[in-house]
């Protein structure tokens, strides 16, 4: 039992999950696993979009939930205030133990409610990086989209789960290469405009957790796809732009501007590249040759934002992650040939007699890097929260200046005011 352990993590975040606009959320699970959501849905004031169903041990053992979800899902439909256009159904981690089968459950379901669509995911913990039935965190969001004949302009982002930020050069850009629009679930408001990020000309994954949708949506929609890595490198950044251009200028969109868009960059990129080479020399200079630890709570990608930092010339000594997703296992794998001198923690708890003796005065990046060293300084940033394009990178450097002079920032500083 010495290595049980047990974390509330960041209880003070605001989470919320990925919705289909005009949806209705029903939770399938046993009492215990839908716990916590039903907690985040009274902390949210969000009850009205959301129900549970709670699976009793016999329904478990018996598989008696597929034959009662149908009077369920008839009679919740009834009981709400406006019919909803899509139902979603969440089943916790038990079901990859019991093996629901979705597409005849959603058949049935459909046939219940007549004009209303069925959409299933999961909360699989225990099968992450593991089968294939596995859908991820925003799995199911993009099952209802249906195959257009024609496309517009646009691009349908994936990855994120809020909009993106405001403060982005990337609607901009995206403008100034001719995209009529930039879509995100996030920021749509009803089911038909969600229905429209299947008519875009290409979708663009800005992070691992899209990176598995925008694949589904090749394959069902024949959707080209472009991935961003989550990057705080100017080059890579612009590397991420010029991988968009390209795959825009071969969907006809924009024009020989386009293509020749790093020869003569639109001002808006132009600008905000000039700020985020700004951003980092600045930080270099507030932060010198102080000790940093980055952690997974700051970034969906930690081991490629330590290998950032460290190729900037900042002295990264530590990486906290738990490598249980292949994306950070691969990103651990090229920090270790990389940097082989920083340290790699799977969680604060690991830290020991091997912890780096040069850690006074240390600044967190993620407040699993600050509670493991007693950091003198933090960097409040959560999943990359606020970050995006040249502006994020930006950010990034900004708040790692304010945390080096004052003890304590915000990537979310300039728009909240936490500085």
């Amino acid at each position: 039992m010495t290595d049980l352990r047990y974390r509330v993590r960041l209880p003070q975040r605001h989470r919320d999950r990925l919705r289909v606009p005009e949806s209705h959320t029903l939770f399938v699970c046993p009492p215990a696993c839908g716990r916590r959501h039903a907690l985040r849905v009274l902390e949210n004031d969000t009850s009205d979009d959301y129900s549970f169903c709670f699976l009793s041990p016999s329904d478990i053992a018996l598989g008696d939930y597929e034959r009662h979800l149908p009077l369920v899902v008839a009679d919740l439909v009834a009981r709400l205030p406006e019919r909803p256009r899509v139902v979603t159904l969440v089943f916790n981690c038990v079901d990859d133990f019991l093996g629901t089968d979705e597409q005849a459950l959603v058949q049935t379901l459909e046939e219940a409610v007549p004009g209303i669509r069925i959409a299933v995911t999961r909360v699989n913990p225990v099968s992450e990086g593991g089968r294939e039935r596995s859908s991820g965190m925003q799995g199911g969001i993009y099952d209802l989209l249906e195959p257009q004949e024609r496309h517009d302009d646009a691009i349908t982002v994936a990855g994120r789960f809020d909009d993106l930020p405001a403060t982005s050069e990337f609607v901009a850009v995206m403008r100034s290469w001719g995209v009529s629009e930039v879509r995100n679930v996030a920021s749509c408001r009803t089911f038909d405009e969600y229905q429209r990020l299947a008519s875009s000309a290409l979708a663009l994954s800005v992070s691992w957790i899209g990176r598995r949708q925008c694949l589904q949506l090749e394959q069902r929609l024949h959707m080209p796809t472009v991935h961003w890595q989550t990057v705080y490198d100017v080059d890579r950044m612009a590397a991420n732009y010029a991988a968009l251009a390209q795959a825009l200028h071969a969907r006809g969109v924009g024009d020989e501007a386009t293509r020749s868009c790093f020869e003569a960059p639109a001002p808006a990129l132009a600008r905000a590249r000039e700020r985020a080479e700004r951003s980092l020399e600045q930080a270099r200079e507030a932060v010198g040759s102080r000790p940093v630890a980055v952690d997974s709570l700051a970034t969906h990608e930690p081991h490629a934002l330590a290998q950032s930092l460290a190729d900037a010339g900042f002295n990264v000594v530590a990486v906290i992650a738990s490598p249980t997703k292949e994306p950070q296992r691969a990103g651990a794998r090229e920090l270790e040939r990389t940097h082989p001198e920083i340290m790699q923690l799977e969680c604060a708890a690991d830290r020991g007699t091997d912890a780096p003796r040069d850690a006074e005065g240390l600044l967190a990046v993620g407040a699993d890097a600050a509670a493991c060293f007693d950091a003198h300084a933090t960097v409040d940033m959560f999943h990359d929260e606020g970050c995006f394009g040249f502006d994020g990178v930006a950010r990034l450097y900004d708040a790692l200046a304010r945390a080096a002079r004052q003890g304590r920032s915000s990537v979310a500083g300039d728009v909240e005011g936490l500085v």
